[in-house]
């Protein structure tokens, strides 16, 4: 088959789509109508109609079509989108727009051209039965006539049969009068009452119901063999009693005819003679399913083809929770956004009327049901509805029979639609509902269940406007939450608790203040919102005199770790832990102490008393083996193995983890197996070690917090480790990959992964990117803002911005040189040689100076970093390349200068590292006429350089040169 005709479109999406379209179907080979038919179940009328008509066909054929001939569906389903969403306001000449119902399209479809007698779609308002319908239609390859049922005050008999019948006559009089010439005589004559255009003579006895349902069916008959015809009955349950009969005969007598009809259910208006003509038409055709409601991804589909990009994952979330799917409810939402209305005037109206006129003890059910918005027992209902049994009853049976409420075996009660809870709330008027809310926390809080109920109690005190109530309700709602390890609705219910407490300081003599702010904190840091967290321990601190001696201590202990971790203040930290100690010392070994010990042990490593904080764990772990408490033991052996790591005993570090997950083998509680992770990722990392070894040692840590659902900073760090030991062993790509789920933020302790990242973007050859990453970073501890400083330069550096590079991370070296930590960021210094020696060529200060600066840098350093020593592991492998870089920059490098610092990287597992080595070798090579050398350099170069843009395309570059 040769290509089909194209229509005649004007530029635009719709073109853009059959462009591709008609390109795919010459790729596949053009295959044939009929091929494309059989393969895709439709008609090849409607094949032929997707291909060449000028109209937007529905996705569910498109889509067919596109796999038959093995397309990209997603790449045409946003072609379709596209072409399908209007511009600037103006209506889209296209199709019926649907979501979803593949399944029930193609049902009612293939009924439409090859199916006899009815096919029922059923569902509730608004559900999406018309819309259904009509894509069916349009896709149909068969000529349908539709006929419209309506809820008129007077019956007008057989209205939409005469109107489908119209229809037939206006579009193909040719047609309709063959059909009717191969009928029997009485057929015209009878059809006059329902055509009086037909003009078909005198009547006479053809008159009677039995003569027009036989003409009607006979017509049908003889229109279908000419050509095949679909009929459509819409909004039957409005239809009046003659149609109805009509429709039952056709269905009962086997005419030969494809009848699809469309029923409202749970529609407490349609009257009982209706509700038996469906009970008895089932039973000849089969009950039929209801349309279910459409899943959230299909509401989120649907949002996009009305609103476009605004339609958001959340919009759609929020959205899809207030229409439960249903198409109608959701486009009035989504119309209502554009006038910020919380409930669009028609839907306001259209429930109002469904509430409208209940009875007393039904409006007050309502009223309950509503502002519980969930299903209640009915107990607990009467209770909060202040109704007695047998009132109840009679309630729940007006709401049952208007359709307002579902049951379930339980007797478990809840409104039929959240919108109806939403309109009940609603209707509540001033101070009503305060009393409502009051009467449900009182139900519920008499309940046994109620300690489950709490926060469910607290919230409705709330509303009540009674605090006292609220407060013990808060209180028990944060401890559960606590015992389910929900750490965001732990922290929220405790904030709310000092929030009272804090309004009202003797609203509630017996609440305890104090558990509350250590129960925040610590919720407050599992839910990663770490600055909250240092504000409310700020705070506690004013107060903490008020309290015995090992509360006292507990509030201490967490002000300084959050001075640690959110203000990156050791020294506050260390003062802190000393009052803390003061305290403790005088007390019974605790829990607290051991991790006190651990916080101190901690900041002492970051302060350089090395050997301080190593006794200060190793004691932490003494008391946590006289306690017999593994969980101490293991928290306070990854802080000893970290020590021991930094130290660069990684043997002894590796066997106490094996000691302390011996006493533990099951996995701890998610913050201790957090940090767990991020002390061994950070021991290994300081080894070099290979990158499957990191994410071997984390993985429990992550299975733990996905256990639980939960992502807080300790997780972070954990995920910026792997991310970095990736990045080390040349893998970008999959470095890339474990960032790309990750959130980054502005936040404090987001740092390392924000810094991770942009090492990452300067390897995918977007320094740009990196630069916006490291923008608006916290303030940190000298040698920490070294880090960002390096990842700044370096970006800075692959700009060719030597000139930008070399002062910033200059300052930064000369603002961190009396930090005792400096001696680990050696990295550093290499980075300030090399930005020196690109400097030089650029035409900056003299190599001279620029030399002079270097060294006198190293020089006033507090630890020299660059000296011999057996941490970092890295140290040899920088001073080699800090040589190279500063005889560089005084143009004296050679190549055996570059060959020995790339070796000493290969030792430590860092071949990009090694590749930018051998490249400034090879670049000596050929300044000393050594081609083969440099080209034996630069083929491994490449080789380790892989993933690595930049330096692979300098590497590419320098190779020319060869040639």
């Amino acid at each position: 088959m040769s290509a089909l005709p194209r229509p005649d479109l004007p530029p635009g999406p719709h073109r853009d789509l059959v462009t591709a379209l008609h390109d795919l179907h010459h790729r596949a080979g053009w295959p044939s109508l009929r091929t494309l038919a059989r393969e895709t179940g439709v008609s090849h009328t409607t094949v032929s109609k997707t291909l060449s008509s000028p109209t937007l066909p529905s996705w569910g054929t498109l889509e067919l079509i596109v796999e038959a001939m093995g397309g990209d569906t997603t790449h045409f389903h946003d072609l379709w989108l596209t072409a399908s969403t209007p511009i600037d306001g103006a209506a889209t000449p296209s199709a019926t727009r649907i979501t979803g119902r593949i399944t029930e399209l193609a049902a009612v479809r293939r009924h439409l051209e090859t199916g006899t007698g009815l096919l029922l779609v059923t569902g509730e308002a608004g559900i999406g039965k018309t819309t259904l319908i009509r894509a069916a239609v349009e896709q149909a390859g068969a000529f349908v006539t539709l006929g419209h049922c309506l809820p008129m005050s007077t019956e007008a008999p057989l209205m939409p049969v005469a109107d489908a019948l119209r229809t037939i006559l206006d579009a193909d009089g040719s047609w309709f009068a063959d059909a009717l010439r191969e009928c029997p005589a009485f057929v015209p004559r009878a059809l006059q009452r329902l055509l009086p255009e037909l003009d078909a003579g005198d009547p006479g006895m053809d008159t009677s119901q039995q003569h027009l349902f036989a003409a009607v069916a006979r017509l049908i008959a003889r229109l279908n063999d000419r050509r095949p015809l679909g009929f459509v009955m819409e909004d039957l349950h409005w239809a009046d009693t003659t149609t109805l009969d009509l429709v039952e005969h056709l269905v009962a007598s086997g005419a030969n005819v494809s009848l699809v009809g469309s029923w409202r259910t749970h529609d407490p208006t349609v009257s009982a003679v209706h509700v038996d003509w469906l009970g008895r038409v089932q039973r000849l055709v089969g009950p039929s399913d209801d349309l279910p409601p459409l899943s959230p991804n299909e509401t989120a589909e649907q949002l996009r083809l009305l609103v476009g990009a605004s339609a958001t994952p959340e919009l759609a979330a929020r959205i899809h929770g207030r229409s439960c799917g249903n198409p109608l409810f959701t486009a009035h939402l989504a119309a209502g956004l554009a006038t910020s209305e919380a409930m669009p005037r028609f839907l306001a109206e259209v429930l109002d009327r469904r509430l409208g006129d209940l009875g007393d003890v039904a409006g007050r059910l309502a009223a309950v049901l509503g502002t519980s918005d969930r299903d209640l027992p009915a107990g607990v209902l009467g209770e909060a509805a202040r109704v007695p049994p047998a009132a109840l009853l009679v309630g729940l049976k007006e709401l049952t029979a208007r359709e307002l409420v579902t049951q379930d075996a339980q007797d478990r009660v809840a409104l039929s639609h959240p919108l109806l809870a939403e309109a009940a709330r609603r209707r509540l008027v001033a101070g009503e509902a305060r009393a409502v809310h009051a009467a449900l926390a009182a139900a519920l809080d008499a309940q046994p269940t109620r300690r489950e109920h709490a926060a469910e109690i607290a919230a409705h005190w709330r509303q009540a406007g009674e605090p006292g109530a609220e407060l013990g309700a808060r209180a028990e709602a944060a401890r559960l939450a606590h015992l389910r390890t929900a750490p965001k609705e732990e922290s929220e219910h405790w904030l709310r608790a000092l929030e009272i407490d804090e309004e009202s300081p003797d609203l509630a003599p017996a609440f305890d203040r104090a558990e509350a702010v250590i129960g925040a904190i610590d919720a407050l840091q599992l839910c990663n919102r770490l600055e909250d967290a240092l504000a409310l321990a700020r705070t506690a601190l004013k107060r903490v005199g008020q309290v015995d001696p090992l509360t006292e201590a507990e509030i201490l202990r967490r002000a300084a770790l959050m001075e640690a971790i959110a203000a990156d203040d050791g020294d506050a930290c260390l003062a802190l832990t000393d009052r803390a100690m003061e305290l403790l010392r005088a007390l019974p070994p605790s829990e607290c102490l051991v991790h006190t010990l651990d916080l101190r042990a901690n900041e002492l490593s970051r302060g350089g008393a090395h050997e301080e904080a190593v006794a200060t764990v190793r004691q932490a772990l003494e008391i946590a083996t006289d306690l017999g408490d593994h969980g101490l033991y293991y928290g306070s052996s990854a802080t000893l193995l970290w020590q021991l790591a930094h130290q660069g005993d990684l043997s002894a570090a590796l066997r106490q983890l094996a000691l302390a997950r011996e006493r533990h083998p099951a996995p701890a509680e998610p913050h201790r197996e957090a940090y767990m992770s991020m002390c061994v990722s950070d021991a290994l990392l300081l080894h070099r070690r290979p990158a499957a070894e990191v994410i071997a040692a984390t993985r429990r840590a992550f299975d733990v917090a996905a256990e639980f659902g939960l992502e807080f900073h300790l997780l972070t760090i954990v995920r910026a480790n792997v991310a970095e030991a990736l990045l080390n062993s040349g893998e970008i790509s999959r470095a890339a990959q474990e960032l790309a789920a990750v959130r980054s933020s502005d936040a404090y302790d987001e740092w390392p992964l924000r810094v991770v990242r942009a090492f990452v973007q300067i390897a995918q050859d977007a320094p740009d990117e990196a630069l916006a990453t490291l923008e608006h970073m916290p303030d940190l501890r000298r040698t920490n803002n070294l880090t960002i400083c390096r990842a700044r330069a370096t970006a800075q550096l692959w700009q060719g911005r030597a000139d930008l590079a070399w002062p910033a991370i200059r300052d930064a070296l000369e603002l961190a040189l009396a930090d005792p930590g400096i001696g680990d960021f050696g990295e550093s210094y290499v980075t300030a040689a090399r930005a020196a020696a690109d400097l030089a060529t650029q035409g900056g200060p003299t190599p001279g100076t620029l030399s002079a600066e270097l060294l006198d840098l190293r020089r006033r350093a507090a630890v020299d970093p660059l000296a011999p020593g057996p941490m970092p592991v890295c140290r040899d492998a920088w001073a080699a390349t800090w040589n190279a870089e500063r005889a560089r920059l005084l143009t004296q490098d050679t190549t055996d200068l570059w060959t020995v610092a790339a070796a000493a990287h290969d030792r430590v597992n860092s071949p990009h590292d090694a590749a930018y080595c051998r490249w400034r070798a090879a670049q000596c090579a050929l300044r000393d006429g050594q081609g083969s050398l440099a080209g034996r350099l630069l083929t491994r170069a490449a080789s380790d350089a892989r993933e690595h843009v930049p330096l692979s395309r300098a590497i590419t570059a320098t190779g020319a040169d060869t040639r």
